[in-house]
This record gives C-alpha cells, sequence and structure tokens, in this order.
C-alpha cells in the first residue's frame, strides 16, 4: 500500500535521512527501509530508527548511485509493531522527495 503520509530524504556527509510524521511510526518496534533502486544505500550498513524534532527519521549510510542530483527515492518502509507476544509488520510504499535543509 502506498504510504498515507509525505516522507522526505536528506543527505549530509556520509548519512542519508529519511523523515515522516512522527505519528506514522511513533509505536514502531523498528523500521527498515528497502530501496528499489540498486545502490542507493549501503545494505551491508545499520539503519537506525528513532524520533527527532516532532519527526520519526531513520538514518542509513547513502549508496554509490546517491549523488547530489538525487532528487527522489522511492522503495519500502517496513515498520514491525508488537502486539504482546506477537510482533505485526506493515509495509508502505514511499517516493521521498529531497530537502537537505529539514534535518
Amino acid at each position: 500500500a502506498a504510504a498515507p503520509w509525505p516522507v522526505i530524504f536528506s543527505v549530509h556527509k556520509n548519512e542519508l535521512a529519511l523523515s515522516l510524521p512522527a505519528k506514522a511510526a511513533a509505536e514502531a518496534h523498528s523500521v527498515l527501509f528497502f530501496p528499489h533502486d540498486y545502490g542507493a544505500i549501503d545494505n551491508a550498513a545499520p539503519q537506525t530508527f528513532g524520533l527527532h524534532q516532532g519527526r520519526a527519521v531513520l538514518k542509513m549510510t547513502p549508496g554509490t548511485m546517491i549523488t547530489d542530483k538525487t532528487d527522489r527515492l522511492s522503495g519500502t518502509i517496513v515498520m514491525v509493531f508488537k502486539n504482546g507476544e506477537a510482533s505485526v509488520s506493515k509495509a508502505y510504499e514511499i517516493t521521498a522527495s529531497r530537502n537537505d535543509r529539514t534535518l
């Protein structure tokens, strides 16, 4: 399903950050991003998730295909929620616009 909220991304030095409204992922136990395009992120590098200035932010290492001219990033965000002893996963298709001034 398409994400019902806007997602933006930024690149600063050796960090790529996806940002979405905090309410979208505030209850999530974990969040991961799976890009559609090869080389968008370093797949072997860790992804870290947290709340920052009222936004949910997923930080990762940009891949070799991310340049100063990359203005869109698409893929799937998977959120895992705890439901008692069980885990429930939700996946959303996203296309994020770039805004390096946001984070």
